[in-house]
């Protein structure tokens, strides 16, 4: 497994914020995912003139590296991307930010990028209202750079977070770095004093769990009580929200059993959960939706998924590239609805592809969702994933590790 992108890229961001050098990615001995690989290029570029940085198509780097430039930049920057990124909404985060005394101009539509930051002197000592029912990442960028503010900062939400776990693993990693920040008990006020960050040693050697919830999925299609996988540096005691994945996969058959070097999985037909309708709530872990959604569905399993209105302003629209994915598959029993996708278990269609081609709209999550697809019996013939690169955005060596457990890719973007 990959590293944690999440948690990697609050340690980056903080590195930079506590010492202004970037050896702290030199702890790292595998190349990075290209969304970290973005966010380091970024903050580890000597800018001496006004500047274009590329984020491709990172949205964590979007809204990290608005509110650390609005900071401490002493040149302009222009934060860019590609379509996708430049129409996912960021104007509370904007908003905020201008609150501060931030210079930031929308180039092409207000509250989206491209973002043109030019140097300013921010103020702290301020309470400052936010709305981060579209993105948790604004509360995060915003408590990234909190203690570096005159007097520090005091957030009030206006409406509940979206997911609240990948607040708290960003609380968790300021403690590391020697901040504390008073949060109260419904995530909705914080309040951060003015200080600095230590340096922080080594990157967290914890793996992703976003990135192995897809090997669940590739045993809850397989369905052989045979395939056990040992997850190395995957661990239930994470601060990741995607650590459901154990629960969630578990109603599905795949069982997991801690190990001290990871964890192993495999599949139990007997230990499924027998309700008639499974109710997973997704608000705290969103970027399982898909790896979940599409094991359920193969396993013909009716399901009510709930807290997944975000997944609209990911990489793509979530909810319905799965959907579209799944009925090319001959899955016709999926309502979405706006803040929940409701799976009934229909005769499974004829499909009328001999290799269906499913397109991952260039969302990662997506694509490693579909490729595991592969390995249910129905699919001799494999399925073709149009945009199967994308899975180097947060996991580089997907289609290697894959194939260890058995999946075959092809040149042409089949997976079998």
């Amino acid at each position: 497994m990959p590293f944690s992108k999440s948690i990697c890229s609050r340690e980056i961001v903080i590195s930079a914020l506590s010492t202004k050098s970037q050896t702290f990615v030199n702890g790292f001995t595998e190349s990075l995912s290209d969304d970290l690989a973005v966010l380091q290029h970024a903050l580890s570029a000597s800018l001496h003139q006004e500047a274009t940085i590329d984020l491709q198509a990172s949205g964590t780097a979007l809204r990290f590296l608005t509110a650390y430039f609005a900071l401490q930049t002493s040149v302009p920057i222009l934060l860019t991307g590609i379509s996708r990124l430049c129409n996912r909404p960021i104007a509370p985060l904007i908003d905020a930010l201008r609150m501060l005394g931030a210079r930031i101009t929308c180039m092409e539509h207000e509250g989206f990028a491209p973002l043109y930051i030019e140097p300013a002197k921010l103020e702290g000592g301020k309470i400052i209202d936010l709305d981060a029912s579209l993105s948790s990442q604004f509360v995060s960028a915003l408590l990234l750079i909190a203690p570096c503010l005159p007097d520090g900062l005091c957030l009030q939400l206006s409406t509940p977070p979206a997911s609240v776990s990948y607040i708290a693993m960003t609380i968790e990693v300021m403690k590391r770095a020697g901040v504390s920040v008073q949060v109260s008990p419904d995530y909705r006020s914080y309040t951060v004093a003015a200080g600095s960050y230590t340096p922080l040693p080594l990157p967290m050697i914890e793996r992703d769990w976003s990135a192995a919830a897809f090997f669940y999925t590739l045993l809850a299609i397989h369905r052989s009580p045979s395939l056990q996988l040992q997850l190395e540096g995957i661990y239930q005691d994470s601060i990741q929200g995607d650590k459901k994945a154990t629960e969630y996969f578990a109603a599905l058959g795949v069982e997991s059993r801690q190990r001290k070097n990871g964890i192993i999985i495999e599949y139990n037909s007997m230990s499924k959960n027998q309700e008639t309708i499974l109710r997973p709530d997704f608000s705290s872990c969103p970027d399982m939706l898909p790896a979940w959604v599409v094991a359920a569905t193969l396993q013909e399993r009716p399901f009510v998924a709930t807290g997944i209105a975000t997944l609209r302003h990911k990489e793509s629209d979530r909810i319905a590239a799965v959907t579209e994915g799944l009925l090319r598959l001959g899955y016709k029993g999926l309502e979405i609805h706006s803040d929940s996708l409701v799976y009934h278990s229909t005769p499974v269609q004829q499909m009328r592809e001999t290799i269906p081609t499913i397109d991952s709209y260039d969302d990662h999550r997506i694509a490693m969702a579909f490729a595991m697809a592969s390995a249910d019996r129905r699919f001799t013939n494999g399925l073709c994933i149009r945009g199967i690169e994308a899975v180097s955005k947060s996991f580089p060596n997907f289609e290697s590790v894959a194939e260890h457990c058995g999946l075959l890719f092809t040149s042409n973007g089949n997976a079998y």
